[in-house]
Formats: C-alpha cells, sequence, structure tokens
C-alpha cells in the first residue's frame, strides 16, 4: 500500500469514528481543568501544565486553573444557599400556620420573604449615581438572573435590560 492510500484510510477511519457531543466535550475540559488545577497545586509552573497537558499557552493553562477554582468554591456556596432556602422554605410554612391565630405572624412571613429574595438575587438594586469633579457620571446596576432551570443556582446568567 502506497503512502497516499494509507493517508486516506486513516482519514477513512477517523471519519468512521464516533463524534463527541458537546456534553461529552465540556465533561473532559471540567476534567481537564481539574487535573490543571491539580497540577499547580503540585506546583508545576503554567508553562509546565500547558506543555504536560497540551494547552496552547501558559496562559490557557492558567484560564483553566482560575476556571477550576471558581468551579470548586462555587459548588459549596450553591450547597450552602440550597440549605439556607429549605430551612427558610420551613420556617414560612410553620409561620404560615400560625397566620390566623396571630395576624402579627405576617410581618415575620415578610421578613423571611425578603430574606430568601435577598438570598438569591430577587430584589432589584438600587440606582446609583456617583460624580466625579464637575463630571456627572450615571451608573445603572443590572440584576443578574440564573438561567431557566437552575433552581436559583448562582452562575452566569443573563442581563434583565428594560431598556433593550
Amino acid at each position: 500500500m502506497n503512502e497516499q492510500n494509507e493517508e486516506k484510510a486513516v482519514e477513512y477511519i477517523i471519519d468512521a469514528l464516533p463524534k463527541k457531543t458537546p456534553r461529552q466535550r465540556q465533561v473532559e475540559a471540567v476534567a481537564r481543568q481539574k487535573e490543571a488545577l491539580e497540577l499547580r497545586l503540585q506546583g508545576l509552573s503554567y508553562a509546565a501544565i500547558a506543555a504536560k497537558l497540551n494547552y496552547k499557552s501558559p496562559q490557557a493553562a492558567h484560564n483553566a486553573v482560575m476556571s477550576a477554582i471558581k468551579r470548586t468554591l462555587r459548588e459549596p456556596a450553591d450547597a450552602v444557599r440550597r440549605l439556607e432556602c429549605e430551612r427558610l422554605d420551613a420556617l414560612q410554612a410553620a409561620l404560615w400556620q400560625k397566620l390566623h391565630e396571630d395576624p402579627a405572624v405576617a410581618d415575620r412571613i415578610l421578613r423571611v420573604m425578603e430574606r430568601r429574595a435577598r438570598l438569591l438575587g430577587l430584589d432589584a438594586p438600587a440606582s446609583l449615581e456617583v460624580g466625579l469633579t464637575g463630571i456627572d457620571v450615571s451608573l445603572r446596576v443590572v440584576p443578574i438572573a440564573p438561567r431557566e432551570g437552575e433552581d436559583g443556582e448562582e452562575g452566569e446568567g443573563r442581563r434583565h435590560d428594560s431598556e433593550d
């Protein structure tokens, strides 16, 4: 078999292999980021991590390590947030049962609801205006909402602009 036929045979075999789904690629990327973080914790430089894990540059290895750190910190925070929501739900349910006996409980229920809204970032922030030595600069804070179907999990969300 000549070299050209061998190349065509290899291409044919590669094309016949099943393609990875976006989910599979994402899982592999997360595993690679985790490995990059572990290597960094072992004291390897970003250049060494890039070489070992086939990142294009030390900066790409640095970005992978930072992504792994963010994910590592976010997961426990999400778990605590869910636990707090469950506690607030239980507290509100207990207070709700007493509402018919004592109408003053309504104020406590509202406080629980306000706490839940703050915890989940549901309240719109107040407007903020800043002035700089004779130059007026107005800033508008735009809340970030969780993506649909994420049950209040923190993460990259979508901006909610009323002016769009």
